[in-house]
C-alpha cells in the first residue's frame, strides 16, 4: 500500500481542478472566414452551461459562433449578444440538465467586413468565462492564454 501512496498523491495534484475553455485554432482559409474553436476541458465537477467573452474590433470582423460537436451531444444551444462594441457575450445551454463532456462547445467564424481591413494580426480573446452545474451553482473555470491572433491576408505583389 505505501507505494501506491505516491502515485496516488501524484495523480491528486496534477488532476484538473477547474474546468477550462480554450481558444483554439480550428483552420483558417485565405478565402472565406477564419475559424476557431472553443474547447471545454471539463473539471472534477460536472458542467451543465457555460458562458464566455469574444472581444475583438468589430469594426474590421463579424464574429459568428455555431455549437460544436460537445454541445450537440449534450443537447445545448448557443445563444449570443453583443453587450458592448467590440464584444460578444455567448451562453452555451439548454432547457436539460445534460452535462457537457470535454470537447469543441463552440465554431468560431471570422469574417472580414471589407477587403481593405481584414485586421491582420488582429487578436481575438475569450474573457470572462463562468460555468454552472445540474443544480444551477457555479463551477470553477478558467481561460488560460485565449487569444488568437488573425492570419495576414496573402499579398497581392509577386
Amino acid at each position: 500500500m505505501a507505494t501506491f501512496l505516491p502515485i496516488i498523491l501524484f495523480l491528486a495534484a496534477t488532476a484538473p481542478q477547474s474546468a477550462e475553455l480554450r481558444l483554439e485554432t480550428n483552420q483558417s482559409t485565405t478565402s472565406g472566414p477564419s475559424q476557431f474553436q472553443v474547447s471545454l476541458v471539463t473539471g472534477p465537477e460536472s458542467t451543465t452551461g457555460i458562458q464566455f467573452d469574444l472581444e475583438f474590433d468589430s469594426n474590421a470582423v463579424e464574429v459568428k459562433v455555431l455549437p460544436g460537436p460537445a454541445a450537440q451531444l449534450a443537447g445545448k444551444t448557443i445563444y449570443s449578444s453583443a453587450p458592448a462594441p467590440n464584444k460578444l457575450r455567448v451562453i452555451v445551454i439548454g432547457f436539460n440538465q445534460d452535462v457537457l463532456t470535454s470537447g469543441v462547445v463552440a465554431l468560431v467564424q471570422v469574417i472580414a467586413r471589407t477587403n481593405e481591413t481584414p485586421a491582420p494580426n488582429s487578436p481575438i480573446r475569450l474573457t470572462a468565462p463562468s460555468a454552472t452545474n445540474r443544480a444551477g451553482q457555479s463551477v470553477a473555470v478558467t481561460s488560460p492564454g485565449n487569444e488568437i491572433t488573425l492570419p495576414a491576408p496573402p499579398s497581392d505583389k509577386p
